[in-house]
């Protein structure tokens, strides 16, 4: 099972690059979303990025609600 902290190294070193914003934690995943998004979320360029808890597994939104997500568990603060 993936922690908070591994799921974060995995979205900020394979994807996001320092510019993680917010984060939700579901029953089967992270759910990261980058910060300061704007008009960068139209078309789909800002799309939030899951790392599945089981096997730290990098995946889309529509994938990962498709696999059966779970429920929302809570937000997490991230600090910048």
């Amino acid at each position: 099972m993936i922690t908070f902290e591994e799921a974060y190294e995995i979205a900020n070193k394979t994807y996001m690059k320092d510019e993680i914003g917010s984060c939700e934690e579901w029953e089967n995943g992270y759910v990261f979303s980058r910060k300061d998004v704007g008009d960068d979320f139209i078309g789909g360029k800002a799309t939030p990025l899951v790392v599945h808890k089981k096997n730290g597994q990098i995946m889309s939104m529509i994938e990962f609600v498709c696999s059966g997500a779970g429920k929302p568990v809570r937000n997490i603060n991230i600090k910048i």
